[in-house]
């Protein structure tokens, strides 16, 4: 298959369309049309990479853990315009982000996310030389963030020996490990934020967001630290009892069940879209105001019909529709993956039970 070549649009004309989306949200989309396809071109010139990193994970999730569920997505522009105008990243230029591009491994258990740490080091050291450049990593699992995410995060920069596939040199692929419990925390955050609109994953240690709701994450990701043996978050208390007694305390007082459990959604699938074959991507695009989720099917030759499809979505700036194209081999556990999606978070809540069990 050929590829589409990256974005002739140079680094500054990116960047400058990267700041003037920064405070894009109530305004009149059609202000932001031409940076909308600016962005997009930009952010489509990140497929190849992502495609060739993403298989380079997959094969080392499922060597960690065969149950391993991997996925890929290129970055939601709203989710763009958010992180250039948080105030920890206000500074940053588009061109420059790291996640743009990303691939996610969730692994059963720590055991296996630790098989899977080992691998990706091992793999490194083997072909130091030709493997893609690896420019960072953080290990949120050893060093939670306060907020309490937790997942290492490996930043890689695509590299090829190859003159035809050279020209995507040194862009950008986030690489994300999670065990099965840090990402239903982390996908019930997000479920959270679509519920009610408080953009708590963005909030970080800004001073908007629910106090109460930060404090309620940030003890139950330190409850799921104990179940792993993990380090857990700073600032929550290290006594297990008394851990569990505010955990108890808090979510009691959020009432935590009816508002995870008040809405439901409903799935309009494309029809008969498991039966399509030759399935390359979908589009996952959820309407809050109706509570309705629908996913449209791709195939490899659809790819700029996808991209478009989605771009159409954004250009809308409507707050109450989300949209995410997405890359899995197994479709079937789409849901798995993106719960939040799905307003799903019955894997954390069923945690949260266990834990605060009297």
């Amino acid at each position: 298959m050929t590829h589409k070549p990256p974005t002739l649009f140079s680094k500054s004309v990116i960047d400058k369309a990267g700041k003037s989306i920064r405070y894009m949200e109530g305004e009149d989309p059609a202000d932001f049309d031409e940076e909308f396809n600016i962005i997009s071109a930009w952010r489509e010139s990140h497929t190849y990479p992502l495609k060739i990193i993403a298989q380079t994970l997959r094969l080392r999730a499922q060597h960690a853990d065969p149950d391993a569920i991997v996925s890929q997505r290129l970055k939601r522009l709203p989710s763009v315009a958010r992180k250039l105008l948080r105030m920890q990243t206000h500074t940053m230029r588009l061109t420059s982000m790291n996640d743009m591009a990303g691939c996610r491994a969730v692994v059963s258990d720590i055991v296996a996310l630790n098989n899977l740490r080992e691998v990706m080091h091992i793999g490194k050291a083997k072909n130091p030389n030709r493997a893609h450049v690896l420019e960072d990593w953080y290990d949120y699992i050893e060093e939670p963030k306060k907020d309490g995410y937790r997942s290492i995060h490996y930043i890689f920069k695509y590299q090829s020996q190859s003159e035809k596939t050279s020209q995507w040199n040194r862009f950008r692929v986030e690489m994300q490990l999670r065990t099965k419990l840090q990402h239903a925390w982390a996908t019930a955050v997000e479920t959270y934020d679509v519920i009610s609109g408080e953009n708590l994953k963005f909030a970080h240690n800004d001073t908007h967001g629910s106090a109460d709701w930060k404090r309620f994450f940030a003890l139950m990701s330190s409850a799921i630290a104990l179940r792993e043996g993990t380090p857990m978050v700073p600032g929550t208390p290290e006594d297990t009892s008394t851990l569990i007694d505010e955990l108890r305390a808090v979510a009691r007082s959020l009432d935590v069940w009816k508002v995870f459990g008040g809405v439901q959604v409903a799935v309009a699938e494309w029809p008969n879209w498991q039966t399509i074959s030759n399935i390359d991507q979908v589009l996952l695009r959820m309407d809050t105001k109706g509570w309705m989720v629908a996913i449209v099917p791709y195939t490899k030759r659809q790819a700029e019909q996808a991209a478009a499809d989605l771009l159409d979505i954004e250009k809308q700036n409507d707050p109450s529709v989300l949209a995410l194209l997405v890359r899995m081999k197994d479709l079937d556990r789409l849901r798995t993956a993106y719960p939040n999606y799905y307003v799903d978070s019955a894997m954390f809540v069923q945690t949260l039970d266990e834990t605060i069990v009297e």
